[in-house]
């Protein structure tokens, strides 16, 4: 599964538009099967509060690799993570927390953070995902580059599936459960006055010309006991016996 990030670039450079920021390449975050479900289970003991733990990983050509979190001791609101220890692993490329229930943007306090770590995440209880990754320009200022992706290693099982074999379904012939006083092919009512035939296998009442399109019987009949193609009864049907039953039928 993978995350698709629109942020906007971000960058802490005062000179106006860099030359170099253009060119610097989007990192993808991976995070193996492990650490999304850690995430997941963060997310669901904690929906109401924010969380923060460490990333553990290193750099791969595509952007970082995130094998593990470090979930350092902490106090959290709705709204807030405080640390009990600054002290960083040194293993640690980064930093993720949540915003619970709201939206992924980073807030100008979240950027802040970011410029202490390479890495810097983002999650909400939907499990979507925002983040940026820090570089240095050759002029010494720090920037944000916002990340191209996030891709969630899952569990995934190889089924066997050379049994199954997809067809197209078939409108049905027939109208199920038709109600009283309704015709036994069509499902349409029998008006008062309407001309009416009897089924010639069972006496249920059908529409005359009902009777005559379906060769004497009602649906249930006609495909227990007759060997009538049902899709060639269906394309006998014609415009005109369409348009007539339009102003009959009533499906119960």
């Amino acid at each position: 599964m993978t995350w698709k990030c629109k942020s906007e670039a971000m960058t802490t450079c005062t000179q106006g538009v860099c030359p170099h920021y253009s060119s610097i390449k989007r990192s993808v975050i991976t995070l193996e099967k492990e650490v999304v479900a850690i995430i997941q289970g963060l997310l669901d003991k904690f929906p109401e509060h924010e969380w923060g733990a460490f990333l553990i990983g290193k750099e791969t050509s595509e952007g970082y690799a995130i094998s593990s979190l470090n979930i350092p001791k902490q106090k959290v609101t709705p709204t807030f993570v405080d640390l009990e220890n600054e002290d960083y692993p040194k293993d640690s490329v980064g930093w993720i927390h949540s915003h619970n229930k709201m939206s992924t943007h980073l807030s100008t306090t979240d950027e802040s953070t970011a410029l202490i770590h390479k890495v810097s995440l983002v999650v909400n209880n939907k499990m979507e995902f925002s983040g940026v990754v820090k570089h240095t320009l050759p002029c010494g200022t720090k920037t944000l580059l916002p990340i191209e992706s996030v891709i969630l290693m899952r569990d995934t099982l190889e089924v066997d599936t050379s049994m199954i074999e997809i067809q197209k379904a078939k409108p049905p012939t027939y109208l199920p459960n038709i109600a009283p006083g309704c015709c036994a092919v069509c499902g349409g009512v029998i008006l008062k006055g309407q001309k009416t035939k009897a089924c010639d296998m069972c006496g249920r009442m059908l529409h005359k010309h009902c009777y005559k399109k379906s060769g004497g019987s009602c649906n249930e009949c006609r495909i227990e006991y007759t060997d009538v193609d049902d899709d060639l009864w269906m394309d006998n049907r014609d415009d005109d016996w369409w348009e007539k039953q339009k102003m009959v039928w009533a499906y119960p």
